[in-house]
């Protein structure tokens, strides 16, 4: 109640208090189901969440326009477009630094001597992955009506290729002998 009545009028905190919501519930479910999870899981649900908050901020503001979206939420009159774009862009960089960095540290591929071939294919992923932020990117701030309504990003082509090229590859890297042990049967 906190954030309707009061917190949703002041520009950061807004999108702030919104990403760290998606943040604790997925620690709820985590404690709901008594599983651990990796801290960079976390990091990444807060970062996504708060990239696609800054995208409908700045889909609003492009087409509803600055006193529209004033109108439909107070909190608009204290955001710019120039502004946007530069926490879009901030946010973009550390999400895709996030996921590189899991990845590294998860197969040891700062050490590719200890990494198999499996876990070495998961590189692969990395520039896959800025594909996906740039596309998503690029529709977005082409299009704001996708921004409003960012399900409809995923509806693009290029997104949906490059969703589950990436989705196979991470998959036969992770469970890769459990893959094998299957198909020995």
């Amino acid at each position: 109640q906190l954030y309707n009545h009061f917190l949703k009028n002041y520009a950061f905190i807004d999108i702030l208090i919104l990403s760290t919501g998606y943040l604790w519930r997925a620690l709820a479910g985590c404690v709901i189901i008594e599983e651990y999870v990796s801290g960079w899981l976390y990091f990444a649900i807060f970062e996504i969440a708060l990239f696609l908050s800054i995208a409908k901020r700045k889909g609003d503001l492009k087409l509803l326009g600055k006193e529209k979206a004033v109108e439909h939420k107070k909190v608009y009159d204290q955001y710019s477009q120039k502004l946007l774009d530069q926490f879009y862009v901030m946010t973009a960089g550390s999400l895709f630094m996030t996921y590189s960095l899991y990845l590294i540290f998860k197969f040891n591929l700062n050490i590719p001597e200890n990494a198999s071939l499996n876990e070495l294919l998961v590189i692969v992923t990395i520039p896959i992955s800025l594909y996906l932020i740039m596309r998503f990117m690029y529709l977005t701030s082409a299009k704001p009506e996708i921004a409003r309504n960012t399900e409809k990003a995923f509806l693009d082509r290029g997104m949906i290729i490059a969703f589950f090229t990436l989705l196979v590859i991470l998959i036969f890297s992770f469970y890769f002998d459990e893959i094998i042990e299957i198909l020995k049967f």
